[in-house]
């Protein structure tokens, strides 16, 4: 896997992960409590007592957690370039912290939690303020905001009240996802502050989802300058690949609620389908039954390795979106099929000699860069609509479908 896929695939994670929580969090508000934690896997359980009956390992745990936090939380909110001083910071805090949370865990009470909560905003900005040698405000407090609404969130989604209990397996299972996403954040982090590596170009754009409406209107007007007879075969293959369509989805489904991950089913489900035209084209069977069989295949296997929705969000939503992203890698290479992300030198055999230099660099730009349309307008200094005409003739050069 290349570097701009490494960053496209742990965008859409990012991206498609707080999405799918943000629709959970609509869904428990509006009574569908079918996310809360999974204290009852066996898995989790056995370390969760393992932790429980090795108290050093469990706060070297804690410890080494708060540092890590600590640490990419400080790269994310400061600008030093000496990297000693965030780990620093980082080793100490985290003491610190593990310190105050022992005192805490046997007395926790609503007075406590709002001294523990300003002890960790001051112990948040104050270091960031020392790390940059100056009262920095916007950028940590973005950070702690989003790190703040995220906690509750997912508190909210997990329904989640407190049993001292339970604490071991809370904190294991509440920093899952969290440690997952801050070392993708991180790794993007890196990434985009390479000079000689572009990191912010998105899959989408609103010049996208007009070119889309375009089309739409173009196949409209096309399927009304047919005759009756055409138009009806037409419809009635539109309605005969929507059953289709309904009827592969409904056994997919059937099959996850028989294996008891209806929920995670769903959630690969989703985040194949947001995602699966974000790699380029996705590989199809040339026959129904093929697709229909692999498939269903496909998803069970999904369904049988992924975890639980009640221990992470994360994990369902990597297997649909890497589906989507291994099934793009599956199409054949023809020069008649270009694809999102393909390589310069696939694309240079593809396109050959014949493209004039402006259609192949924005062909290539639009392929190999996946560059959206308006980034396209102001790299060549083109209108939006002149873009996509050029882009358009190119296409039709190649004999492809625009």
């Amino acid at each position: 896997m290349s570097t701009k896929d490494k960053v496209l695939v742990l965008n859409s994670i990012l991206y498609v992960t707080i999405f799918m929580m943000m629709i959970s969090a609509i869904l428990k508000f509006m009574g569908v409590n079918e996310f809360a934690l999974d204290v009852e896997n066996e898995i989790v359980k056995s370390i969760s007592y393992f932790l429980e009956n090795h108290t050093i390992i469990d706060y070297l745990l804690k410890t080494f957690t708060l540092y890590l936090n600590y640490f990419i939380i400080f790269k994310l909110s400061c600008h030093n370039p000496n990297k000693k001083i965030y780990h620093l910071f980082a080793i100490n805090l985290a003491l610190l912290n593990a310190i105050v949370q022992i005192n805490l865990s046997n007395s926790v009470g609503p007075l406590l939690l709002i001294l523990y909560f300003v002890f960790s905003v001051v112990t948040f900005l104050v270091p960031c303020w020392l790390i940059d040698k100056k009262i920095r405000i916007k950028k940590p407090l973005l950070v702690m905001i989003l790190i703040i609404i995220y906690q509750i969130l997912v508190l909210f989604i997990r329904n989640i009240t407190w049993n001292g209990e339970n604490e071991p397996l809370y904190n294991f299972l509440l920093n899952f996802d969290f440690i997952i996403l801050l070392l993708m954040t991180y790794y993007l982090h890196l990434k985009s502050e390479r000079r000689d590596f572009k990191c912010g170009q998105e899959a989408y754009s609103f010049s996208d989802l007009k070119t889309s409406l375009k089309k739409l209107q173009k196949n409209y007007r096309r399927f009304l300058s047919k005759s009756k007879q055409r138009r009806a075969e037409t419809i009635i293959y539109i309605i005969l690949s929507i059953l289709w369509e309904l009827f592969t989805l409904t056994i997919l489904l059937f099959v996850a609620f028989l294996n008891d991950t209806l929920i995670e089913c769903m959630f690969i489900l989703s985040s194949f389908v947001i995602t699966k035209k974000v790699f380029g084209t996705p590989f199809h069977f040339r026959s129904a039954s093929a697709c229909f069989i692999v498939s269903n295949l496909t998803f069970y296997a999904l369904n049988r390795i992924t975890f639980t929705v009640g221990i992470s969000f994360i994990v369902p939503v990597s297997l649909g979106i890497l589906l989507a992203y291994g099934t793009s890698k599956l199409v054949k290479r023809s020069a008649a099929n270009l694809y999102r992300g393909m390589s310069v030198e696939e694309f240079d055999v593809a396109c050959g000699v014949r493209l004039s230099d402006l259609e192949k660099d924005i062909l290539q730009d639009y392929y190999c860069n996946r560059m959206n349309m308006v980034a396209l307008s102001l790299k060549y200094h083109y209108s939006e609509k002149s873009i996509y005409n050029i882009r358009r003739n190119g296409m039709v050069k190649l004999k492809i479908n625009s």
